[in-house]
């Protein structure tokens, strides 16, 4: 039997009033971009990720220190009036305007040098000649940052960090179960601690962890310096030395917080996209170029990449979406300018990084080795043998000026030469090339998430994440999706689980226009 012929009249009314699922084009295929991504389908909506490179989280996401903290996020904003204390003083301020800091092996170590070098190597911070530029954006960021510092604006901010750790971490949770080998597959472990020169700075660690508690992250020990070496008797010769300096060291081990190989979960984390329906398409190698109304008052988008043929030749292609989102970490701001938007105020912290495969008589825990100042020193043991060495938050302004090679270098050494003072038995076969990466941060650490300011209300971003970007991905991921849904007026599977963090009503906080006023 034959069926009815629809008459042509009658199709193209129906095919008017179907719902259409609405298509969003994310800019970014780091950590925070899939991510986001993968939170966008999730809630319904048909994803295309466009990034510069030829893989999936090859710039801050690639080889950073890996720690997931949630514990540290729930203590959160870095803008507290502790900090201010901290970085007006007359030290700090000699530091910042100092054309170079000095440190690392091979240069004067500062006061007490001559009187007590092995004490002063301990308390080294490693750091390398400074590369801030204080630009007039980095001087407008600080004036926000230090507007922030007040205890009123502090505990408002806290009170959104509390409720943000928990949605990350539940979130992050939810993807890595779903994993084909789970934890295994992004080399998760759970022992983390916190190492301490002093019982003044242990004191502090605890009354973080405190406050931490008061969020929920519960699950974390205070050990002596003879309890940390039983419980992590890779760090005894650490801290014999500590104690022959006339040290006072002891630890915080913390288990609600753990370390994993963010590359690797990004990795993960797009082969689910990639999966089920609605899947998100990758198209590696393209920058976006432009974006712009289809026709005049229209909300769809025509987005033009452009991309690098083998002849060296530039091809252009287009897109055509309802959004875009920006989640183009350091390169946000040069991405909002070149299609013709208003940068944010950030600043860059580079940060820096070593492999060291093969490993014998090294760490088996995550450390942070707060001793080490500056440096922001961090060991972290990741597949079978593999001890990443991770340091430096060198402020660089908008994150543009590119590092060198002999700067990586020198990196690099210096992240060597703390590692074989913590753990001066621990040997290995081979190692990375120093890596380097920046982190865009906030005046007021909450990442911008929402619409962009701009003439096209459908533009959005997702970025500025700083130090804790592994940490904040995925749950800022679905801030930014519930967002998106919200304003098409769309409903989805998840939107009751996410409504119980009651993060929905915080979206003035996250807005990447709640600093404009002040003139930006």
């Amino acid at each position: 039997m034959k069926a009815a012929a629809v008459d042509p009249a009658r199709r193209a009314e129906l095919t008017a009033t179907a719902p259409r699922t609405r298509e969003v084009v994310v800019v970014g295929a780091g950590i925070v971009g899939v991510c986001t991504a993968h939170a966008l389908r999730e809630a319904g909506l048909r994803v295309t990720v466009v990034e510069a490179r030829q893989e999936v989280a090859l710039e801050t996401s690639f080889a950073n220190a890996g720690r997931f903290c949630p514990t540290l996020l729930s203590t959160y904003p870095l803008s507290n009036p502790s900090t201010l204390k901290s970085l007006v003083s007359i030290k700090n301020l000699k530091t910042l305007v100092a054309p170079s800091r000095k440190g690392g092996d091979e240069q004067s170590q500062g006061p007490g040098s001559t009187s007590n070098p092995d004490a002063v190597a301990l308390k080294s911070t490693g750091a390398l000649p400074s590369t801030t530029e204080l630009s007039l954006d980095v001087i407008r960021w600080g004036a926000h940052f230090v507007r922030g510092c007040t205890q009123k604006q502090t505990e408002a901010k806290n009170a959104i960090f509390r409720r943000l750790s928990h949605l990350c971490q539940d979130s992050t949770s939810a993807l890595i179960a779903q994993f084909p080998n789970r934890a295994a597959s992004v080399d998760l472990r759970f022992d983390n601690v916190w190492v301490y020169g002093s019982q003044e700075a242990l004191e502090q660690g605890v009354q973080r962890a405190q406050k931490a508690s008061g969020a929920g992250f519960k699950h974390w020990n205070q050990l002596s310096c003879q309890a940390c070496i039983s419980t992590f008797p890779f760090l005894e010769s650490y801290f014999d030395k500590m104690i022959a300096q006339g040290m006072e060291p002891g630890c915080v081990a913390v288990l609600d917080d753990y370390t994993a190989n963010a590359h690797k979960f990004t990795a993960e984390v797009r082969s689910l996209c990639e999966r089920g329906p609605l899947p998100v398409r990758f198209h590696f190698g393209q920058r976006i170029r432009s974006v712009s109304e289809t026709s005049a008052g229209s909300r769809r988008l025509r987005v033009v990449l452009t991309s690098s043929g083998d002849a060296g030749g530039v091809t252009t292609s287009t897109l055509e979406a309802d959004h875009v989102v920006l989640c183009c970490g350091p390169s946000t701001n040069a991405v909002q300018r070149e299609l013709g938007m208003t940068a944010l105020p950030m600043v860059g912290l580079r940060g820096a990084s070593i492999d060291l495969h093969g490993v014998e008589y090294g760490p088996r825990a995550g450390i942070a080795d707060y001793v080490s100042g500056d440096l922001g020193f961090q060991l972290t043991p990741l597949e079978d043998g593999t001890v990443r060495l991770a340091g430096f938050a060198d402020l660089i302004g908008d994150g543009s000026t590119p590092v060198t090679e002999a700067q990586c270098e020198r990196y690099g050494t210096a992240l060597k030469t703390r590692a074989r003072l913590l753990f001066p038995h621990m040997t290995w076969t081979e190692e990375s090339t120093p890596w380097s990466g920046v982190r865009p941060m906030t005046p007021d650490s909450l990442p911008y998430t929402g619409r962009a300011p701009g003439p096209l209300p459908n533009i959005w971003v997702n970025a500025g994440h700083g130090p804790v970007g592994w940490t904040m991905a995925a749950g800022t991921a679905r801030i930014l999706a519930h967002q998106l849904a919200t304003a098409d007026g769309l409903s989805y599977a998840g939107e009751s689980d996410f409504l119980r963090y009651g993060l929905e009503r915080e979206a003035p906080a996250f807005s990447p226009s709640r600093f404009l006023v002040f003139g930006h």
